[in-house]
């Protein structure tokens, strides 16, 4: 009997919460999100990386590349937080209102439930299109070079499942594909070029995520406008449009 619950590592989703929390997920991204209630904090420094887990610090990271003010936010750097910096932006299940703790289960389910979209053809289509596929060491990751679509399909099923498994260019692709969002990548250091295979399209709502590439890890990016906090942007937006070219030019 097929069993009605995404067990593929070591975290377990049934299978309609999965399709309840992608679908919640999809919603929050079609809105443009405020919220007042959010501290900044002047502790950790700017320069510290990874930010202190629950810290929204404001930020002079690649100052160049992000107009206007912007802050950075902590989240947990064990192997989910690309996964935590998405629900984070998407505002998931009331993310900003939730303790530690609970961030870091609801972005641990949110991924599993990602699992669920890793059908043949969407692990398929994420697979073929250029860009780096290369698992880097220690990731948790397997390279799907070579498999056939549905041994591909399994494997990204079971690695979305794993907390510890990190995020990489077909994970994101996919993520992106099933959530209908755009990410934009803003690199910590110079001399990286990052995710530069993940496309922009320009019809979807879009956030933006810092990528450390000193710490292989990800933080979700926010802009400040008069004390409120701007998670997802429409891609008419004026100020993301200045971001979007300059991530464009570093991909060049």
């Amino acid at each position: 009997m097929r069993s009605n619950a995404t067990r593929r590592g070591r975290i377990t989703v049934r299978d309609d919460d999965a399709r309840a929390l992608c679908a919640e997920a999809r919603a929050c991204a079609t809105r443009q999100r405020r919220r007042i209630d959010a501290v900044l904090s002047a502790t950790p420094r700017d320069t510290d990386l990874p930010t202190a887990r629950g810290k929204l610090v404001p930020t002079t990271i690649a100052r160049s590349l992000l107009p206007g003010t912007w802050a950075r936010l902590g989240v947990e750097g064990t192997g989910s937080c690309f996964y935590e910096s998405v629900a984070a932006l998407l505002d998931l299940r009331n993310y900003w209102t939730l303790d530690e703790r609970a961030r870091a289960t609801l972005a641990h389910a949110f991924r599993c439930a990602l699992a669920t979209e890793a059908t043949e053809a969407a692990v398929a289509a994420v697979t073929s299109e250029s860009g780096d596929t290369t698992a880097p060491t220690d990731s948790g990751i397997v390279d799907l070079d070579g498999m056939s679509a549905a041994d591909a399909s399994t494997v990204m099923a079971r690695q979305l499942c794993t907390p510890t498994a990190w995020a990489d260019e077909p994970d994101i692709r996919l993520t992106l594909r099933a959530l209908h969002i755009n990410i934009v990548f803003v690199n910590s250091s110079k001399g990286s070029r990052p995710f530069c295979g993940v496309k922009f399209r320009p019809d979807r709502p879009t956030g933006v995520i810092l990528w450390c590439n000193d710490e292989r890890h990800f933080e979700p990016l926010v802009r400040i406008e008069g004390g409120q906090v701007l998670t997802m942007m429409r891609p008419a937006d004026a100020v993301l449009a200045k971001v979007v070219r300059a991530a464009t030019l570093a991909c060049a």
